[in-house]
């Protein structure tokens, strides 16, 4: 809802890009398929209400583009995508984060926003070589955790590693492999991988982050 209440413009179905001279919305094959209903305090059946919405957009050949929740959308979002275009184990996943989310149990659960990534590589939908991770930065995961990333070949490009090479040289490596042996590249985006002086509003702020512009 506040995505779509939030824009001050009116809503006359034109979006022009500046920087790209592109207007996504006149220039490029764009529907709206509405909003998946989310089930306070029952996240295992929202997240399989989701990823049925999303299978049905990726079985008709559509590029899904989701927008909203935090970031436990991601494991239904990426197994819609896997299953809707016959890509089981095939899509490739880009994750710009603060943090893993390759967390195990919380709270007594396996749905949070901690664990999305770690279910998707447990189920199969993704495999762990092919699963990238840019902007990690803070004081997470354990090692525990983290000897469990390596152990899936897991490639994090760490706020540290970029600094000390730049973000597109990591970039360049993070889609090369990701390109490699693959049907198709997931790129999922968590607020919180920018620095919490370009966005405020994240519930998860880490500083030391990417800039807006970086991101963008």
């Amino acid at each position: 809802k506040a995505l779509r209440e939030t824009c001050y413009l009116a809503h006359d179905g034109s979006r022009p890009s500046l920087a790209m001279r592109v207007d996504g919305l006149q220039d490029l094959r764009v529907v709206d398929v509405g909003d998946v209903e989310m089930y306070s305090g029952d996240a295992a059946r929202s997240c399989a209400d989701l990823e049925v919405a999303v299978e049905k957009v990726a079985a008709t050949g559509a590029i899904p583009l989701i927008l909203g929740g935090d970031h436990t959308v991601t494991w239904p979002d990426v197994t819609g995508v896997a299953r809707g275009g016959d890509r089981w184990g095939r899509v490739s996943v880009i994750h710009f984060d603060a943090h893993a989310d390759t967390g195990d149990i919380e709270f007594g659960s396996l749905i949070g926003h901690g664990q999305p990534m770690r279910r998707l590589i447990e189920s199969g939908a993704a495999r762990g070589d092919r699963f990238l991770q840019i902007g990690l930065r803070g004081y997470w995961p354990p090692p525990d955790i983290l000897e469990w990333m390596a152990q899936q070949r897991m490639r994090s490009f760490e706020m540290t590693e970029i600094v000390s090479r730049g973000l597109e040289e990591c970039l360049t490596e993070a889609f090369e492999i990701a390109l490699d042996d693959c049907d198709g590249i997931f790129l999922s985006v968590d607020i919180d991988v920018c620095d919490p002086g370009h966005a405020p509003g994240t519930g998860t702020p880490e500083p030391g982050g990417l800039s807006a512009r970086q991101l963008l």
